[in-house]
């Protein structure tokens, strides 16, 4: 299971737990920090590392949003053509020139983000997230359950996450300390 907090625009924080905490995670603007017990190792270094891991150019926002249901690409700024679907609203930028190539899926009925997709053009590697079973709380819908599938060409990983409880407190803690005598790794 998986804990996570999310301070708008400051902090994502997570905590893994088997019946025990097993791993931390802190992500703000600049810093990527985590450890995991087991191995008694750790990571700490810059925003950048997100980047380098799945060769991507996604800032803070996009990584929040993505965990919101919200989308990825200011749908605002830029040309956007709607596909055809018996199911949803497509939106794909009529632009071709980009690194990764979004698909946006929208409930017909709600308008809410039910689908983001990411290709990489030129390649098989692609990233789809899903959002399913929304919930309103303050005013908001947001995702009870989110599902990460990154596909590398060759490879699916896959991440559920389910939120089984939303709070927006007006105060947030954030513990994290990487505990002594954990070795550094490098990814």
């Amino acid at each position: 299971m998986v804990n996570m907090r999310i301070e708008n625009t400051k902090s994502i924080w997570m905590s893994a737990t088997m019946l025990v905490p097993i791993a931390k995670v802190l992500i703000t603007p600049d810093k990527v920090s985590f450890y995991e017990k087991f191995q008694r190792t750790f990571f700490e270094g810059d925003v950048s590392f997100l980047n380098k891991q799945f060769n991507t150019d996604f800032e803070f926002k996009d990584l929040q949003n993505l965990l919101m249901g919200l989308p990825l690409s200011d749908l605002k700024k830029g040309d956007w053509e709607r596909i055809s679907h018996p199911k949803y609203y497509l939106l794909v930028p009529k632009s071709k020139d980009m690194a990764f190539r979004p698909t946006y899926f929208f409930d017909p009925n709600t308008f809410l983000l039910k689908e983001q997709r990411f290709l990489v053009p030129g390649s098989q590697q692609s990233l789809t997230v899903k959002y399913l079973n929304h919930q309103r709380l303050d005013g908001e819908l947001i995702p009870g359950e989110v599902q990460i599938s990154l596909f590398d060409g060759k490879d699916l990983k896959t991440v559920t996450l389910v939120y089984n409880r939303i709070e927006f407190p007006s105060r947030m803690s954030l513990p994290f300390d990487i505990p002594e005598g954990y070795k550094p790794i490098e990814l």
